[in-house]
C-alpha cells in the first residue's frame, strides 16, 4: 500500500464547514514522510466524508501503481493495433492505415506523451488542432484510433482513468449522396458496352449493391448460379508500405459478409460471360484487382462520357452502390432487408444515408399509404 494512513477534519474556518482530507506517504527518493491533502466536501454526516476520504485513497492508490507503466502514448497505440490484428479484431488494411494516421497526426502532437499523463484537456486541444486541418469525419477516424485505446488500456487497469470520454468531436453535415436519376440510369446503361473495362465491374456494383474492393474479390465459386446468390466473403485492398503497394485479398468486417440474392438482370450478365470465357471455379470475375485503381479508371470514364449523378458530379462506382440502394428505397424495398444487402453494421446507418435520400422515393411510399388509408375507411364500416 502505497499511503500508509489518512485522516479527515473539518475546515472550520472555511464557509459551510468543509472536510479536508489527508493522505500520508512515504517518499521512496526521499526516504521521508509526506502527505497529500484534497478538500472532499461538504457531508452532514462524518460517515459520508470518510467514504468520500476512502473513494479518493483508491484513486490515489491506482495512479500510484499505475505511475510504473510508463509508456508513450505513440507505443501504447502500436501496441493496441497489433494485439488487435493478431487476434482478428481488425484487417491488415486496417492495421496499416492506423499506423499511417498515427504516424501522420498522433504521433506528432500528443504521441510522446505518457499515456498516465495524458488529460482530456489535452485531447481536447489535440482534436481542435485537427479540426482545422482535416473534414469533421477524418478527425472523427483519427481520434477513434486514440479512444479504441485508451478503452482498452482502462479495462486492462493500465491506467487509473479513461481520458478520451467526454472530448468534444466536430459535428459531420450530412453531405447528398450521389446517385444516377432514371433517365442517367438509361443513358449510363446506353454507354457501358459489354466490351467495356468496366463493363462487369460496373454492372455488379448496379444490380448488386457491392463495394469496389468486394467486386474485386469476387471469384467464380462465390456465385451460385442455380440459386441465384452471391456468397460475398472476401475484399480485396491496397496495402502501401515503404513506397510500394501490394493487393491482399481478406475478410471484410463480420457485417459485411452476407449473402445477396441475384438479381434477374445481373444473373442474365454473368451466366453470358461465363459461357464466352469458360473460367475456372477459383478464378476472378472482374479483371481489376486493385479496387483503388478500378475507381479512380472508372471515375474517369464516367466524366469522358459525362454520366452525372444528382449530387451534380460525374458519377463514381460508389455512386452505382449508392444508385442500386436509391432504386431499392423507391422500390418499397424494407429498410432491414436492403441494411443486409448493403452490408450495413446496423438499420440506421442505412436509414440515416437513403431513407430520405429521394423525393420520389417519398412522393411513392406516401401515395402507397395514402391508397391504404382510402382502403381503410371505405371498408371500416363503423355503422356511423
Amino acid at each position: 500500500m502505497f499511503y500508509t494512513s489518512a485522516t479527515i477534519s473539518r475546515m472550520k474556518d472555511r464557509k459551510g464547514k468543509p472536510w479536508r482530507g489527508t493522505l500520508f506517504y512515504k517518499d521512496p527518493e526521499t526516504n521521508k514522510y509526506k502527505q497529500k491533502r484534497k478538500i472532499l466536501g461538504k457531508f452532514h454526516y462524518k460517515r459520508d466524508a470518510e467514504l468520500a476520504l476512502q473513494a479518493w485513497r483508491e484513486e490515489e492508490e491506482r495512479k500510484a501503481t499505475f505511475a510504473d507503466t510508463s509508456q508513450s502514448t505513440s507505443a501504447f497505440i502500436r501496441s493496441h493495433l497489433a494485439e488487435q490484428q493478431a487476434i482478428g479484431k481488425i484487417s491488415a488494411v486496417t492495421y496499416d492505415n492506423s499506423i499511417r494516421l498515427l504516424e501522420k497526426s498522433i504521433a506528432p502532437y500528443i504521441g510522446a506523451i505518457d499515456l498516465n499523463d495524458l488529460t482530456p484537456a489535452i485531447i481536447q486541444e489535440w482534436v481542435n488542432q485537427l479540426a482545422t486541418k482535416y473534414k469533421p469525419s477524418s478527425v472523427r477516424t483519427i481520434f477513434a484510433i486514440l479512444s479504441k485505446t485508451c478503452k482498452s488500456a482502462y479495462r486492462k487497469d493500465l491506467i487509473p482513468k479513461d481520458p478520451s470520454k467526454a472530448i468534444e468531436l466536430p459535428k459531420i453535415r450530412r453531405q447528398a449522396i450521389n446517385y444516377l436519376s432514371n433517365e442517367d440510369q438509361r443513358k449510363f446503361l446506353a454507354y457501358m458496352k459489354p466490351q467495356s473495362t468496366f463493363y462487369l465491374a460496373s454492372m455488379i456494383a448496379l444490380y448488386s449493391g457491392m463495394r469496389a474492393g468486394e467486386i474485386c474479390a469476387l471469384r467464380w465459386k462465390d456465385v451460385n448460379l442455380a440459386m441465384g446468390i452471391i456468397y460475398i466473403r472476401h475484399a480485396a485492398s491496397e496495402i502501401k508500405e515503404s513506397g510500394s503497394s501490394t493487393i491482399a485479398i481478406g475478410n471484410p468486417k463480420a457485417e459485411s459478409i452476407r449473402n445477396v440474392p441475384l438479381m434477374p438482370q445481373l444473373k442474365e450478365i454473368l451466366i453470358a460471360q461465363k459461357k464466352e470465357v469458360k473460367p475456372q471455379h477459383d478464378d476472378f470475375i472482374v479483371e481489376q484487382r486493385n479496387p483503388r485503381l478500378l475507381c479512380t479508371s472508372f471515375l474517369k470514364w464516367s466524366q469522358r462520357h459525362n454520366v452525372i449523378g444528382e449530387g451534380g458530379k460525374a458519377i463514381s462506382m460508389h455512386g452505382l452502390r449508392h444508385t442500386f440502394a436509391t432504386r431499392a428505397v423507391q422500390s418499397g424495398m424494407d429498410i432491414k432487408s436492403l441494411q443486409s444487402i448493403l452490408g450495413h453494421a446496423s438499420a440506421s446507418m442505412t436509414l440515416d444515408v437513403y431513407a430520405s435520400s429521394d423525393a420520389m422515393a417519398t412522393k411513392v411510399n406516401m401515395d402507397k399509404l395514402a391508397q391504404y388509408m382510402k382502403g381503410v375507411e371505405e371498408t371500416d364500416d363503423m355503422g356511423f
